[in-house]
């Protein structure tokens, strides 16, 4: 793809170097907007968004109503991968609540408590003690038609009032 102007809508493209297990480098989230022509008034000088259009359900909400962007809670995935996560996915039914699909290596035992409460109190620092967070071991993560795994999803965007 080419970029779009200042004021027309295209496609995010993200790079992320954070994470050295598994950087995301020209990453399409999947996500339309509309890059803005003015500066932040931090004076940061990196491009701005007026506009994020598409795809919403990578957002998690909170008790209160604050949205998170799914990529916000990407930094715990190299952890998690150290401590034999082989995959993860994070999926809200309901504002409040969230229920983190951990699946372990072979090796890993299923019920290590530690992990669990390490994982919860890290999301709870996120999203506020009020959030409901439950850890569940599905076995398997399935794909997407595209042949992704979402990180992040959400089955709110019609049923909630906060959106």
């Amino acid at each position: 793809g080419e970029p779009v102007p200042c004021g027309k809508e295209g496609r995010i493209i993200v790079t992320n170097l954070h994470n050295y297990a598994m950087p995301f480098i020209r990453y399409d989230i999947g996500d339309l907007g509309v890059l803005s022509d003015e500066a932040c008034p931090c004076g940061r000088g990196l491009p701005l968004l007026s506009k994020l259009n598409g795809r919403t359900t990578d957002f998690v909400v909170t008790k209160s109503g604050q949205m998170i962007p799914g990529m916000a809670l990407t930094r715990m995935f190299q952890f998690l991968a150290s401590k034999g996560v082989t995959q993860f996915q994070l999926v809200q039914e309901r504002p409040g609540e969230v229920i983190i699909n951990l699946v372990l290596d072979e090796e890993k035992e299923k019920h290590d408590n530690k992990l669990t409460d390490g994982i919860i109190e890290h999301y709870h620092g996120i999203f506020g003690k009020d959030m409901k967070i439950i850890v569940d071991f599905p076995g398997y993560i399935p794909i997407t038609k595209d042949g992704k795994r979402r990180l992040v999803v959400s089955k709110i965007r019609n049923n909630s009032p906060h959106l």
